[in-house]
């Protein structure tokens, strides 16, 4: 546990700013976008959360719901409710400055990725799924926006214009 709680998922360390992408084809169950830097020392602040600004898909794999869960963003592009997300597709930056409400509960920058079950509770060893992971061998993310300065900000990104040239996607 760290500090009282049970850390799950993967902490990937990438520079603030690196294109976050959708690991499977979903839907978004729930976009956070707290207004206050987290504090552990007050964990209940309904205005503050661990993850910062996050996103939360659920994705039908073989039959089974799961959901994937991106923290620690510093700008989010999708909104909650947003259906037919397809694998690749921006979800948004990577963040994790802890001085920013969008940070969390973070020492720096990376990206948090956790596969939880249905219900969003257990998490789920990444490597049990292996076999639906984005093995891509040429994204071109030349049509994501440049960053905004405004933490968290949401901006709408046109994909027409992307060339996905995935060596394998997901099959239900």
């Amino acid at each position: 546990p760290r500090d009282g709680y049970t850390h799950g998922g993967d902490d990937i360390a990438v520079p603030a700013g690196t294109p976050v992408i959708a690991s499977a084809a979903g839907d978004v169950v729930r976009v956070t976008r707290p207004t206050e830097v987290w504090d552990k020392d007050n964990p209940g602040n309904p205005s503050a959360n661990r993850g910062g600004c996050s996103v939360t898909m659920e994705h039908n794999i073989g039959g089974q719901t799961i959901r994937t869960y991106y923290a620690h963003l510093s700008q989010i592009f999708v909104s909650e409710g947003q259906t037919d997300i397809s694998i690749a597709e921006p979800l948004g930056y990577s963040g994790g400055d802890p001085n920013t409400a969008c940070g969390g509960n973070t020492t720096g920058d990376h990206l948090h990725f956790e596969i939880q079950d249905a219900a969003g509770n257990s998490v789920m060893d990444p490597s049990v799924y292996d076999s639906w992971y984005n093995d891509a061998s040429t994204i071109d993310l030349s049509g994501i926006p440049e960053e905004s300065s405004e933490e968290g900000a949401s901006d709408p990104v046109d994909t027409t214009d992307w060339n996905l040239d995935l060596d394998r996607g997901i099959e239900d």
